[in-house]
């Protein structure tokens, strides 16, 4: 199981401060859309948990857990920084399906982040290991602490 942390877009990201409870709830609808199109009707993908994601009420920050299963991946290329991020922290005994998951999951989120849908996001790897994604305005980058020392790749 992996867990995904997704902000909606804030204001800096948008060039304008969010201020109304209308434009919130707006940018919490967008990200929901964003988050079903990515997950729903996808062959071996299982949301566990969709937190606040279909909340009626705006939320800055959800969180959801999913599983993705090999017959999802079969047809998926490794992306460059999933491959970078997993030679960084191979020695944690990390499997192929949770590199491609992983992978999977960046390639699909860049999109939404791109289509301004959703913000920043994190991804929690069974081991512990955190992933923090960057919007592409905010610097387009994915954070990474191994062995104590913060890694970052240009994402």
């Amino acid at each position: 199981m992996i867990e995904i942390g997704i902000f909606r877009i804030f204001g800096d990201e948008l060039d304008q401060p969010v201020i109304d409870i209308e434009v919130a709830l707006q940018l919490h609808n967008n990200r929901k859309q964003a988050l079903h199109d990515v997950f729903d009707n996808q062959q071996d993908v299982q949301v566990a948990s969709w937190g606040d994601t279909d909340d009626s009420q705006p939320h800055e920050f959800v969180t959801i857990a999913v599983s993705i299963g090999a017959t999802a991946l079969a047809n998926h290329v490794l992306i460059p920084a999933a491959k970078f991020i997993f030679e960084k922290i191979a020695d944690k005994a990390i499997d192929t399906v949770l590199e491609k998951s992983v992978s999977w999951i960046l390639s699909k989120f860049k999109k939404k982040q791109v289509e301004k849908t959703i913000g920043r996001f994190e991804i929690r790897l069974p081991n512990g290991t955190v992933l923090f994604v960057d919007n592409p305005k905010l610097g387009d980058k994915i954070k990474f602490v191994v062995n104590g020392k913060w890694e970052e790749i240009k994402f």
